[in-house]
């Protein structure tokens, strides 16, 4: 008898797919908790120069995992709070910090200054009701905002990276921007 039975064979060539990989590692990523993500995760920011202990890992965690297919995506996400802070490029902020941009990040930095509280809820409306005063649209507020408190244009919900990120630190680094 031998050991090898062809019959069990597939006709086709088996075929390597990374994409199928990483989109089945990152259904995997979703299913786990948060804080299990982040001790997986912390070690990475750890290499990549962050401080994982200087925020909400397990928050940021849920907040970045369904963006990222492998733990060392989710890592790179998460040195916008755990690592350096890096202004934008003069480039960027040409582009995106025009007068009404400034006008309308004024206005969010004062009304964000008299906020009792500092939640993701408190900040959606805050947004909400500067746009609605000035007559603007969401990303006439957002991406300056990013921009300013982040040195990134594209980032997660503004309200919940403003609110990881702190009252302190959104409020320095705007009135840097603004400066």
């Amino acid at each position: 008898m031998e050991w090898f039975d062809p019959r069990n064979l597939s006709r086709s060539a088996a075929q390597w797919d990374p994409k199928k990989l990483n989109w089945v590692n990152a259904h995997a990523l979703r299913a786990l908790d948060p804080a299990e993500l982040a001790s997986r995760v912390a070690p990475r920011i750890v290499r990549r120069g962050g401080d994982p202990a200087s925020t909400d890992l397990p928050a940021v965690m849920a907040l970045l995992r369904d963006r990222g297919e492998t733990l060392e995506d989710l890592a790179e996400g998460a040195m916008l709070f755990c690592g350096p802070y890096t202004p934008a490029d003069e480039a960027l902020r040409a582009e995106v910090l025009d007068d009404a941009a400034r006008g309308l990040l004024d206005d969010f930095l004062r009304r964000a200054d008299a906020l009792p509280g500092w939640t993701e809820a408190e900040l959606d409306g805050l947004l909400k009701a500067v746009l609605k005063d000035h007559g603007a649209k969401m990303p006439k507020l957002a991406i300056p905002l990013r921009v300013a408190v982040t040195g990134h244009k594209h980032t997660p919900s503004i309200g919940a990276v403003l609110t990881l990120l702190g009252r302190e630190t959104v409020l320095q680094r705007l009135a840097a921007s603004l400066a």
